[in-house]
Parts: C-alpha cells; structure tokens; sequence
C-alpha cells in the first residue's frame, strides 16, 4: 500500500534523498549590511568555480550553507567542472518527445515566493507573519496557487500579463533545478541539486538532454556527464560589456559515446524482445526493419559484405569427415530452394524426420540466443554458428534441407553439417553467456 493523499498536500513528492547542493553563489559574509531597520544581512556574492554544500546551516547569525569538506577536498580548491551521472533513465512519451521532467531528473517553472500564513500555522508562526513559501508555480499556461488552508488552486499562468511577473525586479520569475549523482561523492542513492534563474542555462539543459536521449534510446544512467562553468564576454541591457558565467552539460567524447550507444541499443532491444509477441527471430527482424534509431545504430549487422555475396555461399565438410564420393570437401548452396518455405518461427518443421528436425530447432534457438546476446540480427549469429575453416556459413536453417528428396546422398552430407552446427552453436552459446544453450529463450 502506498499512500495516496497526505493531510496538507498530496502524493506525487516521491525522489531521492537530496544530499547537498551544487552552488555557484553565496553570501558576502566578510562585508554585511543593515537595512533601515536596523536588520544585518548580507548581499549575494558571485563565484568563479563549483561549490557543493550540504542541506545544513550554521547555528550563527550568518545562516551560511555548511561545505561539504570531504567532496570538496576531492575536487580542488576551485573546481569548475564536475563529473555527475544521472540517477535515471527518460522515457519515451506516447504523444512524441522524450519525458524530461517526469524523469525526475530536470524540472523548471515560473516560481513566486512570499511570506504566507496558514491556518494549520502554529501560534508563534502565526505572530510572526507566517513562513517564507513557494507561493505559486506554473508552466506558463497553468499555475497552482497557495490558498489560506494549504491547499493549491489551478489558475492561468501567463507571464505576459500576470501582475506577479511584472516590472524590473518581478516577484515571479523563472527557475530551474537539475539533479545529478556526483562521482566524487562515491555513493549512490542520493542526489546533488544544482537551481538556476537563467533561462539561457535552462535551454542548454533541455536541449542536451534531448539530443543525448535520443542518441542513447533514453538510457542515461551510467553515461559520465560534466557539469561545466565558464566565463565569456557579453553586453548587459544598457549595452555595456561584462562578463558573466555560464553553465552547461557536456557529455562523453565522441569515442566513448559510441560504446555507450551500443550498449543503449542493446537495453533497449532486450526490452522489446522480452515484451515481443511473437517468434523471438520475428522480434530481432521487426526491431531492426522498424525501429529507425536503431537500425541506423546497427548499420554494419544489416550491410552486406561484397566480399561475401560474390563468393559461393555455402558450409565445408572437412576430410576428416569421410563424406564424399572423393573423400573431399563437399559444399552446398545457401540458397533456398523455390519449394522451401522461407518462414522461420518456433513452429516450424523443417524434416519428418524427428532426429533432423530437432538438430534444426536446436540450431535455430542457439542462433536467437547468440543473436539476442550480441545484439546482432538473427541471420548474422547463424551464420557465425555454421562457419567453418574459413568458408561462410549459411543464414537460414532450410538451407541444410534443400537436397532433401531430390538427391540422398548429398542430403545425408549436409545432415552431418547441421549435427556439427548445432553441437557448435551451443557451445559458443555457453561461452558467451555462462548458461547451457538448451535454456528456453
């Protein structure tokens, strides 16, 4: 069971535990100022590098975020790149694009805070004005509104017109927070948050997530990211030139994302072959024809070498064999006969004869499985299982059974081929995924 409404707001706040912040500002603490009332504070304060500090203030009047040593100690002095993982993967969503924000990773909106009272306020929160809350957030089409009671009322956001988003320094403005795993924190389950005002910031970030999702089928965890900040020239808006400090992710080099797409494509191909309704060869055809990322991905596993279509397609039997009227190697052609179905599923029969159907079948699923492991198509594990001295193998099982009643003796050959195909076929199976190849797929 797990809850669906809580007494003053609700469900819908599921994460992980937020560690600490990434902070790229503090407080000038060394040079405070007084309102006119009397009341110390202390203006903000640019920095030039990263600074990660943990959810905990000191107990003096300063009320400064207290510095997470240990990681700073790991990332020097003045650190201006980070190198962070995502804590998850983005989804595909049913109306088009990549589900950024419902990943938890990325959110932004339009923010409002104020000081507000509620009635659930104790007497002394009461007396004191209320607390410093988030008092609206919206998309910029629809906002939620704190209300006396707590509870949130759905309004139209427009930033065009709203009051709250008004004037030099609005109330309301536009905020963003991106959540990542450091890799100097050396731990998992916990998150860094890194919030931004600037827009500029906010799209570098959709942006990069976008394009790597769509790179990587979504699968972003366990890809090194970095953080980065910068300093460039600019023009503020009266026109005069200052530098200002930019943020933006940059992701693995060329190289090393290639390594990590081949494994997204992997993940990802196992997903819909485990949800695939239909015969598991079928399943790693349909993927490749109708998955455009993904056939592009694996463009080699779907080329036809020149070498290979121009040469005689075919598998050896070796001397040692005995089989021939020459005591040679004897080969046969790969390609189907017109009378062979070219239909290759689990139901298949291949031979009325039990013994060479059942060789057939064996062959057949250590192929899937050969396949489905290496994430290559169906026919190229084939092949790679009936290989021998050299000489190519063949892509389809039936190609073992074309001389079947039509010339015995060339028949009973190739049925010997397909008992040495199978029994290599498992082999190479156990040897690649550690299990014995007589498993169900």
């Amino acid at each position: 069971m797990i809850i669906k409404k809580y007494r003053y707001h609700g469900a819908g706040r599921f994460g992980l535990h937020e560690k600490g912040k990434i902070k790229i500002g503090t407080r000038n603490f060394d040079n405070p100022r007084e309102t006119k009332k009397g009341r110390k504070w202390f203006p903000p304060l640019k920095l030039d590098h990263f600074q990660v500090v943990r959810k905990l203030k000191t107990n003096d009047d300063q009320r400064r975020f207290v510095v997470d040593e240990e990681v700073m100690r790991k990332l020097g002095s003045k650190p201006t790149r980070l190198r962070v993982y995502f804590p998850a993967n983005l989804t595909y969503k049913a109306d088009g694009g990549w589900d950024i924000e419902g990943s938890g990773i990325f959110e932004s909106s339009f923010q409002s805070y104020r000081k507000v009272k509620l009635q659930h306020d104790l007497g002394s929160v009461k007396k004191t004005g209320g607390r410093l809350r988030l008092f609206c957030f919206g998309d910029g089409e629809t906002a939620q509104r704190l209300q006396p009671d707590g509870s949130r009322k759905i309004i139209t956001c427009d930033p065009t017109i709203c009051p709250l988003a008004q004037g030099d320094r609005p109330e309301c403005s536009p905020r963003c927070k991106i959540r990542v795993i450091l890799a100097e924190a050396e731990s998992t389950g916990g998150v860094y948050v890194f919030e931004t005002k600037s827009v500029q910031a906010m799209e570098t970030f959709i942006t990069t997530l976008r394009i790597f999702a769509h790179e990587l089928h979504g699968h972003l965890t366990g890809v090194p990211f970095h953080l980065c900040l910068y300093k460039e020239d600019a023009r503020d808006p009266r026109g005069q030139e200052v530098k200002v400090l930019r943020v933006y992710l940059e992701g693995p080099a060329p190289e090393e994302l290639q390594k990590f797409k081949q494994k997204a494509l992997a993940q990802a191909r196992q997903v819909k072959l485990l949800t695939y309704d239909g015969p598991p060869e079928q399943a790693l055809r349909d993927i490749a024809g109708a998955e455009g990322p993904l056939e592009d991905s694996m463009e080699d596993d779907f080329t036809v070498d020149d070498e290979f279509e121009a040469a005689d397609d075919g598998v050896v039997v070796p001397d040692d064999e005995g089989v021939g009227d020459s005591g040679g190697e004897t080969q046969f052609s790969a390609t189907l006969d017109g009378e062979i179905e070219d239909d290759e599923g689990p139901g298949r029969v291949y031979s009325d004869d039990s013994e060479e159907n059942d060789l057939a079948v064996e062959l057949r699923e250590n192929a899937v499985m050969l396949a489905t492991e290496r994430t290559v198509s169906y026919e190229s594990a084939l092949e790679e299982c009936t290989r021998r001295d050299g000489r190519p193998g063949v892509r389809d099982v039936a190609a073992f059974f074309q001389f079947r009643g039509k010339d015995p003796e060339r028949h009973k050959q190739a049925m010997k081929v397909l008992a040495w195909a199978a029994q290599n076929s498992a082999s190479m199976v156990e040897t690649e995924t550690g299990k014995p190849a007589d498993l169900p797929f």
